[in-house]
């Protein structure tokens, strides 16, 4: 009777840490980055060749699978806004190898340009530095016939490259039809960037505690294992004694 109750003993012990390794494991799981969790290159401290000045949000990530996602705005906070022509970026070389035309996409991008300063009419970076971009992705069309763009987003393909801060190593933005916002005026941007900061996502700490928790049920597991392994022998000695 005693070595059954023993033995109930430990199985109901051994479900109930097995029960909390489950959780455990669970709250590893949870601290894994999940699929859509993006890093973040951001471009600031643009060098202004426009006047007024116009400040850029510029943010690229990595939350699509196989996808590098440029987007760029005109800040919330400027004072100044203008009509988005044309987006210029350098790249590591190795990146830059394998990137073809059919590897950039986007419903405002009218067009494709590599090694060169200029992407059509109206958009050039002549007179700043860099003159020339590995690639400058034209946005829309010149004039009031194109719209006034002042955010736009297109993708790149990876090629299986990480984002890094050496992945994207220089940007450019060329704007026209810049004034006051939110309308514009008369003025044109060509404003470039090198300054750039990588963020990339982490834990949060509840799924850090719960990673805690998997730590302990592992050796909660364990712990009971041994408990139920010695139990069972002290029975099996006791039963074999005359």
């Amino acid at each position: 009777m005693k070595r059954r109750q023993l033995a109930k003993r430990g199985r109901l012990g051994i479900s109930s840490l097995t029960a909390i390794v489950v959780l455990g494991l669970m709250g590893w799981l949870l601290t894994l980055p999940p699929p859509g969790t993006a890093s973040t290159l951001t471009f600031t401290n643009f060098v202004h060749n426009s006047t007024p000045a116009v400040l850029w949000d510029v943010m690229i990530d990595d939350a699509t699978a196989n996808l590098f996602t440029v987007t760029v705005s005109v800040a919330a906070t400027s004072a100044n806004s203008g009509d988005i022509l044309g987006i210029g970026f350098n790249l590591a070389p190795t990146y830059n190898a394998l990137l073809t035309a059919g590897d950039i996409a986007g419903t405002g991008v009218t067009g494709l340009f590599q090694n060169t300063g200029s992407c059509g009419q109206g958009c050039n970076f002549n007179g700043v530095s860099p003159t020339t971009f590995d690639r400058l992705v034209r946005i829309g069309q010149q004039g009031s016939p194109g719209g006034f763009i002042t955010d736009t987003t297109f993708t790149l393909a990876t090629h299986g490259q990480t984002l890094t801060p050496s992945t994207f190593t220089a940007l450019g933005i060329r704007a026209q039809s810049v004034g006051p916002t939110p309308t514009g005026g008369g003025g044109s941007a060509k404003d470039t960037s090198t300054t750039r900061t990588l963020t990339t996502a982490v834990p949060e700490p509840g799924s850090t505690l719960l990673l805690a928790l998997a730590l302990g049920g592992l050796f909660a597991l364990d712990w009971g294992r041994r408990q139920h392994t010695a139990a069972s022998c002290v029975t099996l000695d006791r039963a074999g004694r005359p």
